[in-house]
C-alpha cells in the first residue's frame, strides 16, 4: 500500500495545474474586462499611430495628403493636438480605472478589487509613484508618430527644419496649456480635510495627468498644512463662490457609488475631467469660424472677444483668493499662470491674424474630431458601462433607427448652389449649333492655313487633386506648344472638352483663363489647379456633417443650407460640399497657394505672414465675385462668342445616369425640331435644359450654375463630398435627383464626346431649322461639306493601361487567377468593380470607334494620349485625395514638362494638327489603296 502522505506528494503538482490555469484566466479576465472600459482612450491612445501604418500600406493613395503637413504653424497645429490627443487618452483612462471598482457593484478591497494589478500601480497609485512613467508612456505612440511624420516629410519633400521646429512649438504649447488646466484643478478641486496627512480620496486631489511634483505639492504620507505655500491651499475661495453650491447640487443628482463621494462632493476626475473637456471644446468651438474655408472676421473676432473674457475670467478668480497676499510663493504661481493664459490667448490671436488660418491641417482636424468623440463616448459608457448598456450598439441605433424611418424630415438633406442667371442670350446650344458656328466662323474669319486644320476635343480622367494637376499642367504645354502655329490657336480651335471628377477641378481652372475678356496666364491656372482644398472637407465634417450626425436632435435646431442664393453668405453651418465648392472658388486667387507654387521650385516666397487682414479680405472678395460671374449661362457658346463648348460629367445616384454640367444641351427626342430622327434616343440629361426655370419667393427666376459648383459636383468623391440636389427654389419634387461623382458613369469623359459628335453630325430635314439659330440652307451646305477632323487630347490622371488594345488577359497567369473559397467571396464586388470602372475605357474607345467608321465619310479622329506613368514608380502612390505632398506636385510639373514619351505626344499633337491639305488628301489617297 502506498502511504496517505506519499499519495498526496504524488498529485500535488497535477493538483496545482488547474489551479494556475484558473488564476492565469482569472487575471486575464481583469485585463479584458478593463481593457474594454477604456476602449477609447486606447483607441484614441493608438489613433495617430494607425493613421501612420494606413499611410504605408496602399490606402496611402487616400491618405498621403493627410499625413504630409507643409508649413511651421501646420505642423506646429499637429504637434499640438498629437500631445493633447496623448493627454486626454491618459485622463480618460485615469478616471476609468480609478472608479472602475465602485461603478461595477464591487467595492475597494486592497486584497481584490477587480483591476490588473500591475495597471492600478502604473495608474492609480495611491503613494504617487510611476507618475513620470504613466505620463511618458501616454506620449509613447507620439514618439513613433514624430519620427514617422519626420521621415514622411523628408520624402515627401518638405524641409525637416519645418517639421522639427514645428513639432517641437506645438508640443510645448501643448504641454504649457494642459499644466495650466491642471494647475487650475489644483487650485479649485474641493477635497475632504479629514486627515492630518496627505491621503488621496481624503484631502488631495489625486494625480491624473502631470506628477505633483511639478505644482510643488506634498508627496502623500507627508503632513498636510492648511497655510502650506501648494496652489491646494489656494483653494478656499471656492466655499464662498456660488460654482460650490452648483458643484454640490451635482453631485446630489450624481449620488451613487462611482459617481460621488461620501461627503457629496464630486469625484476628482469627474472635476478634472470637466474642466479639461471644457477647454478642449472650447478650443473646438474657437477654431469653428478662424478655419473656415472662407475668412469669417467678425465671427473670428466675435470668437476672439470671447475668449479673452473667459480668460479674464479665470485670471479674475484666480486672483480673487486673498491667501496670496499672506504667502508670497502663492503669488508667483498665480502670476505665472496669469502669463500663461494671456501669452495662449495672445498666440491665438497673432496666428489668426497674420497667417492662412484657413489652412489649418486636415490632421489636426482628425485628431479633433477623434479627441471630440473619445470625450463624448467616454461619458456615455461611464454611466451606460454600468448598467451593461453597450455604448457602440446605443449610438448606432440612436443614429441610424430614425433615419431607416425617415423621421429626419428632410433636415438632413444637401443642396447645391445655383445662382440667378445674368442678362444675356438664354438659349441653350445643341451641339450641331456649336458646330455650325464654328465652321461658318472658320471660314468667315480664320486665314487659309487655318481652315484646314482639325477641330480639338480634349477628354481628361478623374484622380482627385492629382489628376486636377495633371490636367492643368498638360493644357498649359498644350497651349505652349501650340503657339507655335499661331498664338492662341490650342484654346481657339478646341471643340469640346469633357471631364469628370478631378480632370473637372483642372479644367475649372483653365476655363477661368480662356474665358472672354481675360489675359490667359497658364501658370496661375497651374497653381489653382493643384492646390489643397482638403482642409475645407475635414472643415465641414468636422463642424456640420459629423455633429448633425451623431448629435441626437440637433438636426432639427440646424436646418441644411438652402443652396439658393447662397455664394457669399456666413461659412458658418454649411456642409462639407459647400466647403469644397468654396476652396475651388478660393483656390482661384489664394496666397497660400501662390506661397506654394514657390516653395516646390525653390523660390523666395511672399511669407507666411500676410500683415494686413485687408488683403485677405480684398482677396476673398475678387474670388466671390468671380465665382458668381463665372457661369455655364455666361459662357454659352454662339457666333459671336466662339467659346468651347465643355460639359463637367456628373451622374444621378438616382438611375446611374450621366447629366452634363455643360454650357451645351442634347436635342429633346420629343421636339421634331430638335431631332427628326425617330430611332431610340439615350441621351444625357444637361442641367441647363432640365433646370431652365424657378421661382423664389414667388419671383421667377432663371437658375444658373457656378462653374465651381459644377466642378464640385463632377467631383463629388465617394464620402469626401455628399451627394446634393438642387434647392427647393429650383425644383420643389421629392423625389428630385442626387448627384455624385462623374467617375461613377464614365471615368473620362468619352461618352459625353461620343455622344457631342452624334448630334452635331446628324443630318436635318432641308426645311428644319435650329431652334437657337437660323441657319441659312447655303450655311449649312457649305459647312456641313467638309470633313469633320477631330484631335482627341485624352488626359489619364494614371497609366494608360489599355494601350489601345482590349486583350488585358496577356500578363496573367494561372496562379493569379486560380480561385479559393476567399476569393470566390471578393468575385462579385470586384467583378462589379471592374466591369463597372476600369472597363469603362476600353468600352468608351470602342463606341467612339464605331461611331468613326459609320461616319468615315464624314469623320476622322486621331487620338494622342497624354497619361501620367510616372506617379507611382516615382512617388509610390497614385493619389486620389484632395491634397498633394511636395513631391507629388513636383512629379506632376516634371512628368508634364521633362518625361521624353509626353513630350513626343506634344510634338505628335501639333504635327498632326499643323497638317496642310495636300498631306491630307495623300493620306487619305494611300488609306484608300491599303
Amino acid at each position: 500500500m502506498i502511504p496517505v502522505g506519499s499519495f498526496g506528494k504524488l498529485e500535488r503538482p497535477r493538483d496545482q495545474l488547474p489551479t494556475r490555469i484558473m488564476a492565469f484566466l482569472h487575471q486575464a479576465m481583469r485585463w479584458v474586462r478593463y481593457a474594454y472600459f477604456m476602449r477609447f482612450s486606447l483607441g484614441l491612445w493608438s489613433f495617430a499611430l494607425i493613421l501612420c501604418c494606413l499611410n504605408t500600406s496602399p490606402a496611402r493613395t487616400l491618405t498621403s495628403g493627410i499625413m504630409t503637413p507643409e508649413t511651421i504653424q501646420q505642423y506646429a497645429c499637429v504637434g499640438f493636438f498629437l500631445v493633447s490627443a496623448g493627454f486626454v487618452a491618459l485622463i480618460t483612462a485615469r478616471v476609468v480605472l480609478i472608479n472602475g471598482p465602485e461603478r461595477w457593484d464591487k467595492a475597494y478591497d486592497e486584497f481584490d478589487d477587480g483591476r490588473p494589478h500591475s495597471l492600478t500601480l502604473l495608474l492609480v497609485n495611491d503613494k504617487a509613484q510611476r507618475e513620470w512613467a504613466a505620463l511618458l508612456i501616454s506620449q509613447l505612440p507620439n514618439s513613433f508618430v514624430y519620427l514617422y511624420l519626420t521621415w514622411n516629410a523628408i520624402v515627401s519633400g518638405v524641409p525637416i527644419g519645418t517639421v522639427f521646429f514645428g513639432l517641437l512649438i506645438g508640443s510645448a504649447v501643448a504641454a504649457v496649456l494642459w499644466w495650466v488646466a491642471n494647475a487650475w484643478y489644483y487650485l479649485t478641486y474641493e477635497a475632504v480635510r479629514a486627515s492630518e496627512k496627505v491621503e488621496f480620496k481624503k484631502n488631495a486631489a489625486r494625480t491624473l495627468l502631470f506628477p505633483r511634483r511639478l505644482f510643488g505639492l506634498a508627496k502623500p504620507g507627508d503632513p498636510f498644512d492648511r497655510e502650506q505655500k501648494t496652489l491646494e491651499a489656494a483653494s478656499t475661495w471656492i466655499n464662498a463662490t456660488p460654482l460650490s453650491r452648483w458643484l454640490r447640487w451635482l453631485a446630489g443628482l450624481l449620488n451613487t457609488p462611482g459617481y460621488a463621494g461620501p461627503e457629496g462632493h464630486i469625484y476628482e476626475g469627474h472635476v478634472f475631467s470637466a474642466l479639461a473637456a471644457f477647454i478642449f471644446f472650447g478650443i473646438y468651438l474657437l477654431l469653428w469660424p478662424m478655419t473656415a474655408p472662407v475668412p469669417t472676421f467678425r465671427w473670428s473676432l466675435f470668437a476672439l472677444v470671447f475668449l479673452a473674457f473667459v480668460a479674464g475670467v479665470l485670471v479674475w478668480l484666480l486672483w480673487k483668493d486673498d491667501s496670496a497676499a499672506r504667502v508670497q510663493a502663492l503669488r508667483y504661481w498665480k502670476i505665472g499662470l496669469t502669463t500663461a493664459v494671456v501669452a495662449f490667448v495672445a498666440s491665438i490671436a497673432l496666428l489668426y491674424f497674420l497667417t492662412n488660418a484657413e489652412r489649418f491641417p486636415i490632421l489636426a482636424t482628425t485628431l479633433i474630431v477623434a479627441m471630440a468623440l473619445c470625450w463624448a463616448l467616454c461619458g456615455i459608457s461611464f454611466f451606460f458601462d454600468r448598467y451593461r448598456l453597450p455604448v457602440i450598439t446605443a449610438v448606432l441605433v440612436i443614429t441610424i433607427a430614425p433615419r431607416l424611418m425617415h423621421w429626419d424630415f428632410g433636415q438632413e438633406e444637401h443642396y447645391l448652389s445655383v445662382s440667378d442667371a445674368a442678362p444675356g442670350p438664354s438659349c441653350v446650344p445643341t451641339p450641331r449649333d456649336i458646330l455650325l458656328d464654328r465652321l461658318t466662323a472658320s471660314a468667315d474669319q480664320l486665314d487659309d492655313s487655318e481652315q484646314d486644320r482639325p477641330w480639338i476635343i480634349v477628354t481628361a480622367t478623374g484622380g482627385g487633386l492629382h489628376a486636377s494637376a495633371w490636367t492643368a499642367a498638360v493644357l498649359a504645354r498644350l497651349e505652349a506648344a501650340f503657339d507655335q502655329a499661331s498664338p492662341g490657336s490650342f484654346h481657339r480651335s478646341l471643340l469640346l472638352a469633357s471631364t469628370v471628377s478631378g480632370g473637372s477641378a483642372g479644367l475649372l481652372a483653365y476655363l477661368r483663363e480662356i474665358q472672354p475678356g481675360r489675359v490667359p496666364d497658364y501658370t496661375r491656372m497651374q497653381i489653382a489647379a493643384q492646390c489643397s482644398s482638403l482642409e475645407a472637407v475635414g472643415w465641414g465634417f468636422a463642424y456640420y456633417d459629423l455633429p448633425k450626425a451623431f448629435v441626437p436632435l440637433l438636426p432639427f435646431f440646424i436646418p441644411p443650407s438652402s443652396g439658393d442664393d447662397d455664394l457669399d453668405k456666413s461659412p458658418l453651418f454649411k456642409d462639407r460640399s459647400w466647403s469644397l465648392r468654396k476652396a475651388f472658388a478660393r483656390n482661384a486667387d489664394n496666397e497660400f497657394c501662390v506661397d506654394t507654387w514657390h516653395r516646390d521650385r525653390g523660390e523666395p516666397t511672399r511669407g507666411g505672414f500676410r500683415g494686413l487682414m485687408g488683403t485677405r479680405l480684398r482677396r476673398q472678395s475678387n474670388a466671390e465675385d468671380a465665382e458668381e460671374k463665372l457661369t455655364l449661362r455666361s459662357l454659352l457658346p454662339s457666333q459671336h462668342n466662339l467659346f468651347p463648348a465643355f460639359t463637367m460629367n456628373t451622374t444621378s445616384y438616382e438611375d446611374g445616369l450621366r447629366v452634363l454640367l455643360a454650357n451645351y444641351r442634347i436635342p429633346d427626342p420629343d421636339n421634331n425640331q430638335d431631332w427628326p430622327d425617330a430611332r431610340p434616343n439615350y441621351k444625357a440629361r444637361s442641367f441647363l435644359a432640365t433646370y431652365s426655370s424657378g421661382k423664389r419667393k414667388a419671383v421667377a427666376f432663371t437658375p444658373d450654375l457656378p462653374l465651381a459648383t459644377a466642378a464640385q459636383l463632377s467631383a463629388a468623391f465617394p464620402y469626401i463630398s455628399s451627394a446634393a440636389r438642387v434647392p427647393l427654389s429650383v425644383d420643389a419634387q421629392v423625389n428630385a435627383p442626387h448627384f455624385v461623382d462623374g467617375g461613377y458613369y464614365d471615368n473620362d469623359g468619352t461618352a459625353s464626346v461620343t455622344e457631342f459628335l452624334r448630334y452635331a453630325l446628324a443630318r436635318t430635314p432641308s426645311a428644319g431649322k435650329d431652334v437657337c439659330e437660323a441657319w441659312s440652307k447655303d450655311e449649312e451646305t457649305k459647312a456641313s461639306s467638309r470633313k469633320l477632323r477631330i484631335l482627341l487630347i485624352e488626359i489619364r490622371n494614371s497609366g494608360d493601361d489599355l494601350g489601345g488594345e482590349f486583350d488585358q488577359w496577356a500578363n496573367q497567369t494561372s496562379a493569379t487567377t486560380s480561385a479559393n473559397l476567399l476569393t470566390q467571396l471578393f468575385v462579385p464586388p470586384l467583378g462589379l468593380w471592374q466591369a463597372g470602372h476600369e472597363s469603362v475605357t476600353g468600352r468608351n474607345r470602342l463606341a467612339l470607334a464605331q461611331l468613326e467608321h459609320a461616319l468615315a465619310d464624314r469623320l476622322d479622329v486621331h487620338r494622342v494620349v497624354f497619361a501620367d506613368s510616372h506617379a507611382i514608380p516615382d512617388v509610390h502612390t497614385d493619389p486620389l485625395s484632395w491634397s498633394l505632398t511636395p513631391a507629388q506636385r513636383r512629379e506632376v510639373q516634371h512628368s508634364a514638362s521633362s518625361d521624353p514619351e509626353v513630350r513626343s505626344r506634344y510634338k505628335e499633337a501639333l504635327a498632326w494638327f499643323t497638317k496642310r491639305r495636300a498631306e491630307w488628301d495623300r493620306d487619305a489617297d494611300s488609306k484608300w489603296h491599303e
